[in-house]
Formats: structure tokens, sequence, C-alpha cells
């Protein structure tokens, strides 16, 4: 398998040079792969290669009022989130139903978040994954030291959570705030709360014909995981980020962290997590 983090020089990626130039200006720390640098940018920490698509898309996406964003950060149930919303709007069968986008980087429509020390467990596993097998895993104990200080993808993950949780405070018939363990734990209530968000509602024949628990087990982790697309298939893999779609599947289950972490970190991680989010309104549950 191809790296996930190539270099710059890598064949057939290149950033353009008013990218280059700008993204050579920033602070850089290096990330949790070899060779490949975390560039802050805007107060959040980025790899460069996806800061071009983040300065194309500030200078020249224009939503328009029918699209939905689906925004998280990474390994936070977002490959979930986007099956279940686009079984949810095409059901009908629709010619022209809402575009959907999805989409890492912080504040922007639709969010979906998950408890800091699984988030960080499922990146970590994630990040090993991706790293061909001659590289050097990050141990976790540095990852997560680097997690804490807020120096991971599209983080510090607790400003990225707390954006969007002020977003959906803000404009709440805009932005429809979601917790990875709340839609493991009522998924039908949550299909029908995305329907009805979205504007296409299911009605009580179509509730009493079981759509919603058909959707819901169309998109569960066992049936995503196993299919053929997801098992042998390949993610953006005509180009240098190519990547195998099975890396996006683990375990799909809550409270993994306590097989990983010791009394110490998950103190670490808590404290900064009551920190962050004290007065905020924003309370999460421990599973």
């Amino acid at each position: 398998m191809k790296s996930y983090f190539p270099s710059e020089s890598s064949a057939g990626f290149s950033l353009p040079t008013k990218y280059k130039e700008k993204i050579s200006t920033l602070p850089k720390h290096h990330g949790w792969r070899v060779n490949a640098d975390f560039y802050h940018y805007q107060g959040f920490w980025c790899y460069s290669f996806f800061l071009e698509g983040i300065m194309k898309s500030q200078q020249h996406f224009q939503a328009q009022s029918g699209d939905i964003i689906l925004s998280s950060a990474p390994k936070t149930g977002t490959t979930w989130l986007k099956a279940l919303t686009f079984a949810i709007v095409t059901r009908h069968h629709l010619m022209t139903p809402p575009i959907l986008y999805s989409q890492l980087c912080p504040t922007n429509v639709f969010p979906c978040w998950k408890e800091p020390k699984d988030a960080f467990i499922s990146l970590w596993h994630f990040i090993c994954k991706l790293a061909p097998q001659e590289e050097e895993h990050v141990p976790l104990e540095a990852a997560l030291d680097m997690f804490c200080k807020g120096i991971s993808q599209y983080g510090p993950y607790w400003d990225h959570v707390l954006g969007y949780w002020k977003a959906s405070l803000e404009c709440p018939e805009r932005v429809l705030f979601l917790k990875y363990e709340d839609l493991k734990s009522d998924t039908l209530h949550y299909i029908k709360t995305l329907a009805d968000f979205m504007g296409c509602p299911f009605s009580l024949e179509e509730e009493s014909e079981g759509v919603v628990q058909k959707i819901m087990n169309l998109c569960s982790f066992e049936t995503l995981s196993n299919l053929k697309v997801n098992k042998t298939g390949m993610h953006r893999s005509t180009t240098p980020l190519a990547t195998k779609n099975d890396v996006y599947f683990r375990k799909g289950n809550v409270g993994d962290w306590k097989n990983h972490l010791t009394d110490e970190m998950v103190h670490r991680v808590d404290q900064i997590t009551e920190q962050k989010f004290s007065g905020t309104g924003l309370m999460f549950l421990q599973p």
C-alpha cells in the first residue's frame, strides 16, 4: 500500500507555487508519521497536502441553500454518518437529491464528535494502519502527548468540537450537533432526527413498514465493513494518497480506550476535556 502521507516531491503530487509559498511560512511540527509535518493554519494543525484543498475551498467554494455538509474530526464516525445521510436522502430514489459534502475541517454544518479518549485511540490505530510495514509506528505515548498538546490532524480536537458546538447553539436550524456515543446507543431515534433536520422526514407509513430499521441495518458496521468495495477497494485510487478502504473500519465500538490507556493517560485527557468544556454547556457522558 502506498503511504497515505507522501512527501511533496512524490510522483504525481506537487503543490502549486502560490500555496507552497504560503504554507512554507506557517509554523510546523513533526506529525504522527515519518517525514510528514503538521502546519499550523488559522488555529489548527494540518498536513500540507490537505492545506491546498482547504485554501482553494476558502477562495472558491460557495454552498447552496439545499446543500448538506457533514463535518467531523477524523475518526469520529464520519464513514457511518455519510452512509446514514446518503441512505436517508436517497431512499425515494430522487433524481435530484440534496448535494452531500463531507469534510474534516473545523467549523462548517453537520458535526459529529466522539468522546476524546475514544477519538484518540481510533485516530492512532488509523495512522498505524496507514503506515507501510517498513515504517516505524508512532508510539502510543508520543501520539497521546501530541494529541493533548493539540497537535493532531485538524486539532486541537477539543477546539474542533467546541467550534461546532457553539455554531449549533447560534444556528440550531442550520447546524445539527451529534455525538457518536448517542448515535450508537439510540440509532433509530437519531436516524429520524437526521431525516427531520435534512427536510426529508419519515412518514408514518414508512415507519410502520420498518424503513428506519432497514436503513439502520443497511448502514451498520457489520454491513458496511463486509461490502466488497470496502474490503478490496481503494480511496483516491489514482492519486499518491491512495488508501485501502478497509483501513476506515476497525471496531466501531464505544469505550475501546479502556484497553489501551493507563490511569495516568485517562486522567490527563479527562482533565483537558473538563477544562475545555467547562461552562460551555457541552456535557459528555463517560462511556
